[in-house]
């Protein structure tokens, strides 16, 4: 007849314990700072992220940005150029992590999560430059800008 383990000495419970929660610590940690799967951006990417975007004029005169945002923790583009009027932005949410978008004026847009997409419908009445960020990750230097000119 088999032998029936014996349970392990508390002891080394906590031994073993101690051993293996900085392992534990540390694959929470390859989620970033902030959370997300590769969050960690290399200076190189984050360079490259750092795009420009052309809002597109509808034939109804309305101008119009898909704007994404995945697990890199990131707008892209990260400066969206129109003109004064109304400007409808698709919020693009490629990745895991949730998102939440604070408008220029700091009005929250409905939290975001991975695989959908939603309008944001802005208008701007005098050329500037508008700044806009995501709640959850303005630590990690998620922010944007809105560039309006006449």
């Amino acid at each position: 007849m088999p032998r029936r383990a014996e349970p392990m000495p508390r002891r080394r419970r906590r031994w073993v314990g101690a051993i293996a929660l900085p392992f534990l610590l540390a694959g929470c940690g390859s989620w970033g700072a902030e959370g997300g799967p590769g969050s960690y951006m290399s200076e190189a990417e984050a360079t490259a992220a750092a795009s420009e975007g052309v809002a597109a004029l509808g034939a109804d005169g309305v101008q119009r940005i898909v704007l994404r945002v995945d697990d890199k923790l990131r707008f892209s583009p990260s400066v969206i150029r129109a003109r004064t009027g109304p400007l409808v932005i698709t919020l693009a949410d490629t990745g895991i992590t949730p998102h939440q978008m604070i408008l220029p004026g700091g009005a929250p847009v409905a939290p975001s999560e991975g695989g959908t997409s939603q309008d944001i419908k802005l208008s701007f009445g005098k050329a500037g430059s508008y700044t806009f960020n995501c709640m959850y990750h303005v630590g990690s230097g998620m922010a944007g800008t809105i560039e309006i000119t006449e």
